[in-house]
């Protein structure tokens, strides 16, 4: 991998502010334990009973060759693909260029059919020696809007611009609770919204902001989803 990536490369990230991550997992944590508890809302509106297994995830083998071999972006050429482990879960990892333009990709699609988002976020905050200028960008790709967050991120030798999302066939937050909402409704139709989060940066200059190429990020941010909609998803919830 070449030398303007090295900062990231090593796969156990670096220990710092384990106070700050412990109680942001735990928030998060609690959220996603309320959310279960409502998880049977749809058996229960189908006349399912408790133990009832679950409506199951059509494509999942889809969603674990994308785990092990990576994303196809149109438009972009992949130089590296590996499958790496963060905060315990294993991730796609991808070093891709478009012309000048380098990137990263990280992904972590759905494992089973019970398997919901966690703290990915935080897991992956840890590659990070600070951030700043966090905000958040809407945009389309086909039927499916995408409010995905964005801010800057500093390792030891490195800035990027970073914008994260769970994606799913008809749309896409960095939110754990929007999808689960969105899937609860597919389930009362008898259906699924299986989830990939994607993590995207993009090298920037220590000085510059997120705001210089943010217009880049979405337009990568586009062609993820829609390669995720041709590639992965499309056996999903119409």
């Amino acid at each position: 991998m070449s030398s303007e990536f090295e900062s990231i490369q090593p796969l156990t990230p670096p220990k710092r502010k384990l106070s700050v991550a412990a109680a942001s997992k735990l928030a998060i944590a609690t959220v996603l334990l309320l959310l279960v508890l409502f998880a049977a809302l749809p058996n229960y509106l189908q006349g399912r009973g408790v133990g009832t297994q679950p409506i199951p995830v059509t494509n999942l083998q889809a969603l674990r060759e994308l785990n092990q071999d990576g994303l196809e972006v149109r438009g972009w050429t992949t130089r590296e693909q590996q499958q790496i482990s963060v905060g315990g879960h294993p991730w796609s990892f991808q070093v891709m260029e478009q012309g000048e333009q380098n990137a990263l990709l990280f992904l972590r699609p759905q494992k089973d059919t019970k398997n919901q988002p966690e703290v990915d976020w935080v897991d992956l905050s840890n590659f990070f020696r600070k951030t700043r200028d966090r905000s958040s960008v809407n945009f389309t790709v086909g039927s499916s809007n995408i409010k995905a967050r964005l801010f800057q991120a500093f390792t030891e030798r490195q800035s990027f611009a970073v914008m994260q999302w769970y994606a799913w066939k008809t749309g896409g937050s960095p939110a754990p609770v929007d999808w689960f909402l969105a899937d609860q409704k597919a389930q009362l139709r008898d259906r699924r919204l299986p989830w990939i989060a994607v993590n995207l940066q993009i090298p920037i200059d220590p000085l510059d902001d997120v705001a210089s190429v943010q217009e880049e990020l979405i337009d990568l941010g586009k062609a993820v989803q829609q390669s995720l909609l041709d590639d992965v998803l499309q056996g999903s919830e119409e």
